[in-house]
């Protein structure tokens, strides 16, 4: 899961840093307003259907990661489980032990 956070937000800051790369050289550039906002207006497009079109992949993908998500939550948590049953047991035994313990040695002060 690691792996597809990180290209997707690899992907997400490609997208925002070609299009302010290509806002800024466009606005930079020695055209005329008209053929600025034109190209502007092009560009906007194009990277709107590469947004949109990354989004629908997002979106058709998503089972598929959650139930990675869900796969890895899980063989993550069982060794969790057995070791907090472990030590429930472990506590047990012991708060069994200082019962005896203070049984005894209240039985033998009385």
């Amino acid at each position: 899961m690691d792996n597809r956070c990180s290209g997707i937000s690899f992907f997400c800051g490609m997208m925002f840093g070609a299009f302010v790369g290509a806002a800024a050289a466009l606005l930079l550039a020695p055209q005329s307003g008209a053929e600025t906002r034109a190209l502007l207006k092009e560009k906007g497009e194009e990277y709107y259907k590469k947004a949109e079109q990354g989004v629908k992949d997002i979106a058709e993908n998503a089972p598929k990661y959650i139930e990675d998500v869900k796969e890895k939550a899980a063989t993550a948590v069982k060794p969790v489980i057995t070791k907090a049953r472990e030590l429930y047991g472990t506590a047990q035994e012991q708060l069994e032990r200082t019962k005896q313990n203070f049984k005894t040695s209240s039985g033998a002060n009385a």
